[in-house]
């Protein structure tokens, strides 16, 4: 429950930016994709409440936050050859997640071949952001810069629950003392996620101080 609060605070903080005119699409896009995650994560919760298998459905939220956060790299990458290779990848991810889904893993467990294929994918659009950081310094303060926040985040969160993720449906089995230590750390790394990403929609606020 306590990442379902972050959740829902970084979808109020969102709508910010989905009111703004000069917002870029990914931003205004973000309230949205923020909102399914919320509703999936409250249906999730209580379905796991009522003992129901919850997986597939976080198995297609997942599939949606993938093709998401590719299309947030779509949109502040600069060079054409790398959007286009973003779309490519779009598609490809998208019919392998289902021919996973549908005949490989089944529908009802955890995907962790998905998972760690979206995983690597967004660790390499992340530092292919960040070389393109380098490679066509902006004007004005980074930190200042909503992307750089994003990127900085799905960097962080994806290279650490990578190891977690990629063998969940084995780890399963083990004590319940261990499930309970690898769920704390994937519950502080979500808070540390949609922390930044409140962060990134605030960043470009104007904080005026008064005058007496």
């Amino acid at each position: 429950m306590p990442v379902i609060i972050f959740i829902l605070v970084c979808f109020a903080v969102s709508l910010i930016n989905y009111f703004s005119k000069g917002a870029p699409l990914y931003l205004k896009l973000f309230p949205v994709f923020l909102f399914l995650v919320l509703v999936c994560e409250y249906v999730g919760y209580l379905m796991k409440y009522k003992h129901q298998n919850n997986l597939f459905l976080y198995d297609i939220i997942i599939i949606i936050e993938f093709l998401f956060y590719l299309f947030f790299f779509y949109s502040v990458y600069r060079v054409s050859i790398a959007q286009k290779i973003v779309i490519i990848l779009m598609v490809a991810y998208l019919a392998g997640a289902l021919i996973n889904m549908i005949f490989i893993q089944g529908m009802k467990v955890f995907h962790t071949y998905s998972y760690m294929i979206g995983c690597l994918l967004i660790i390499a659009g992340s530092v292919y952001y960040f070389l393109q950081l380098f490679r066509y310094p902006q004007t004005g303060s980074i930190m200042r810069e909503p992307a750089f926040w994003i990127a900085t985040a799905l960097l962080f969160y994806y290279a650490c629950v990578l190891p977690i993720y990629g063998v969940l449906n084995y780890i399963s089995s083990m004590s319940r003392h261990f499930n309970h230590t690898l769920r704390f750390i994937v519950n502080f790394m979500n808070i540390l996620l949609y922390s930044l990403f409140t962060l990134a929609f605030l960043c470009k606020l104007n904080i005026r101080k008064s005058m007496s």
